[in-house]
């Protein structure tokens, strides 16, 4: 079940980055 957490987690870290990094782009 741990990993489970731990991919959902990693997911959100890399959406929350890419946003930002398209946010600073525009």
């Amino acid at each position: 079940m741990d990993f489970i957490i731990e991919g959902i987690r990693k997911a959100f870290q890399l959406i929350f980055t890419l946003d930002s990094e398209i946010f600073s782009i525009v």
